[in-house]
């Protein structure tokens, strides 16, 4: 069932300090959860100054909060710093979920604390065509700048489920 959702514009402070880059140089989605209690906390995590020499931090270029809204923290056409050694060429989606927080560096707390039901992962399969595992891995072929916005509802139409 196609959905409408509308996108957040709530760019950073310092976005426009982020390189720029075309449309066509973007060729990987990665999706994260934001490993914060919630999206107030997220948000000024974003703010953050990791990068001094050039004013910026660590973000994603989207955010979809528990209550399935999104939110764009960065443009598509900004390197967004949310993964080392692929920023230049790939979107970051964060999915607001507490994961490891506040253990970051243990390795026994490395998944989200409030995974996707099993009715969830079928509506996305179903409703959607996205094939998501049980495990809440995902692998998506074909996606583009047009319709990564299609993506980011489906994504945000099973996460507004998430029991709490």
């Amino acid at each position: 069932m196609p959905i409408d959702l509308p996108i957040h514009e709530w760019p950073l402070s310092y976005e426009s300090r982020l390189e720029q880059r075309a449309p066509s140089a973007i060729d990987l989605v990665v999706i994260h959860c934001t490993e914060l209690p919630d999206m107030a906390l997220a948000r000024e995590y974003g703010e953050r100054v990791h990068y001094p020499d050039k004013g910026t931090g660590n973000s994603g270029h989207y955010y979809i909060d528990t209550d399935g809204s999104v939110h764009r923290f960065v443009a598509a056409t900004r390197v967004a710093n949310h993964t080392r050694g692929y920023n230049s060429r790939s979107i970051g989606i964060e999915l607001s979920n507490i994961g490891r927080y506040p253990n970051w560096g243990d390795s026994k707390h490395q998944q989200f604390t409030r995974p996707y039901t099993k009715a969830q992962i079928d509506a996305l399969r179903s409703d959607h065509g996205i094939y998501m595992a049980g495990s809440g891995r995902i692998n998506v072929a074909g996606l583009t700048m047009g319709n990564l916005p299609k993506f980011i509802e489906a994504l945000a139409a099973v996460t507004e489920q998430v029991p709490a």
